[in-house]
């Protein structure tokens, strides 16, 4: 990325300067998107992929910051603001099916899909522009790079409209009998998954990715999976899964920019978390 782009922390009005410059006062977003891989509607198995958004309010920032002062729960935070700013889903609107109804589908769009329409809301919201925090693995300095969200890359869907993929571990799950099971199908993760491992992931990420496989995935053979088989997998197991979640959420938009110190010249990759957007 360009040095200009580039700017030290110390240099507050620089940055406001910055932003404003990539940031036309009539700058105008569209408002209908297509998700990635799509809502999975359960009752039928149909996928829908388009969807519009509005503009946030004062009433709907209002709402995120009281949300997020209570419950201190980003993930949950998120799922509210889409509720909200979500205005349409294929034909479907929160009038259409009902309050309880839209809040479900919100919740059951996959992390990297509820992301993607998170940062749209924002760049309608706010601009075009969010600025990364980060500090040069070299000299320690803090920078400020300005991001243009309309120049991330964007990662195709590889997936089915399943949402899932099986998977085959080297050990297996071993029965109270010396059952194998080793084979298995593992979902994406949905908004419903963020909130429950968000605070737990904070508190303990060992435990947090136990809860999570257990969640995610299903056994052939079994009709229930525990924490407690889960747990007891074997590391290279639990690494087989934890990629092929990693591989199965590798779509939307990619968080990841160049950044350049002005201060020791050092080139290195930064990322800004699609979770924890700054909407102020």
């Amino acid at each position: 990325m360009a040095e200009d782009k580039v700017l030290n922390m110390q240099d507050e009005e620089t940055v406001v300067d910055d932003v404003l410059q990539h940031v036309e006062a009539e700058e105008e977003f569209e408002t209908e998107y297509r998700f990635f891989a799509g809502l999975k509607l359960p009752e039928s198995d149909e996928v829908i992929k388009d969807f519009e958004i509005r503009e946030m309010t004062g009433a709907d920032e209002e709402s995120l910051q009281v949300n997020s002062r209570k419950n201190m729960n980003e993930a949950r935070s998120i799922n509210k603001l889409l509720e909200r700013c979500i205005v349409r889903i294929g034909s479907m609107t929160p009038q259409t099916v009902g309050v309880d109804k839209w809040r479900e589908m919100i919740r059951n769009l996959s992390v990297p899909d509820a992301d993607y329409a998170l940062l749209m809301i924002r760049r309608l919201s706010f601009g075009n522009d969010i600025v990364l925090t980060s500090s040069c693995p070299e000299c320690g300095a803090g920078i400020k790079t300005s991001v243009p969200i309309s120049e991330l890359e964007v990662k195709p869907y590889g997936g089915d409209s399943s949402h899932t993929t099986t998977f085959t571990l080297r050990t297996g799950i071993i029965g109270k009998n010396g059952e194998v099971y080793k084979e298995g199908t593992m979902r994406l993760p949905t908004g419903v998954d963020r909130e429950i491992l968000l605070p737990l992931y904070k508190q303990n990420m060992g435990k947090a990715k136990t809860l999570m496989l257990t969640r995610l995935c299903t056994f052939d053979g079994l009709k229930v999976v525990t924490e407690d088989m889960i747990r007891n997998l074997s590391v290279r197991d639990r690494t087989i899964l934890t990629d092929l979640n990693k591989d199965m959420n590798d779509f939307g938009l990619d968080y990841e920019t160049d950044v350049y110190c002005e201060k020791c010249g050092t080139e290195y990759n930064s990322k800004f978390e699609d979770s924890s957007v700054s909407f102020q």
